[in-house]
């Protein structure tokens, strides 16, 4: 059996930004298989050769070319290791080996909209929030959901779309509900992030001018 070509590319229909996910395609005797990474990437932005993105290119979502190319060359040192292993060890590499070993069972992803109408629901019975303000907040999460046209993990959620969202409002809305439906989206997330205990995201709503007109 030949040994396996491992390769980061770009694979998939682009989103509603442009971005087009990063996948680890590995093929072997004519068989090609993906495995995905929390990764999107403008194609312009992507060298194909080097399986990098190009040098101090500015990511949507706030994050930067050098932290991803790191997580790249990581990654390639895993895989090699983990080639090398099975070479060592006498084994007869497959995809379905080669899949358990680098991408081994994980924690489902936390979907943000399903799981804060669930929340709200649950602290409303337990009288944490009132009727009122637990339907402003389950509006404006389900008018996020409408935005994004699908759930999101959380942790997917990034500047770019919470900037877009805002955008989408005020082009349809009145500005003063546009601006309480990103605050109440604003407040529902970090009281997700606490419940959950997940690791605060870096500013996705700063410099939203999110204060009411008179």
């Amino acid at each position: 059996m030949r040994q396996p070509q491992i390769n980061f590319v770009l694979h998939g229909q682009s989103d509603r930004f442009g971005r087009v996910s990063l996948f680890l395609r590995y093929s072997q005797n004519y068989e090609t298989h993906y495995i995905s990474t929390p990764w999107k990437i403008l194609p312009q932005q992507w060298d194909k050769i080097e399986q990098r993105v190009k040098s101090k290119t500015p990511l949507l979502g706030g994050e930067s070319a050098a932290r991803l190319n790191s997580w790249i060359e990581s990654e390639k040192v895993r895989v090699f290791n983990i080639l090398a292993d099975c070479i060592l060890n006498g084994e007869v590499m497959t995809f379905q080996i080669f899949k358990n070993r680098f991408s081994p069972e994980k924690e489902k992803p936390l979907f943000f909209c399903a799981l804060s109408e669930s929340l709200l629901k649950e602290w409303k019975v337990e009288g944490k929030l009132n009727a009122h303000t637990s339907n402003a907040y389950r509006a404006a999460v389900r008018a996020f959901r409408l935005f994004l046209g699908e759930d999101i993990g959380v942790q997917n959620i990034t500047k770019e779309i919470t900037y877009s969202f805002f955008g989408h409002l005020e082009k349809h809305r009145d500005k003063n509900l546009a601006n309480q439906y990103v605050r109440n989206v604003k407040i529902v997330f970090n009281k997700f992030l606490k419940h959950f205990n997940v690791k605060k995201k870096i500013h996705l709503f700063r410099n939203l001018n999110l204060k009411l007109c008179v």
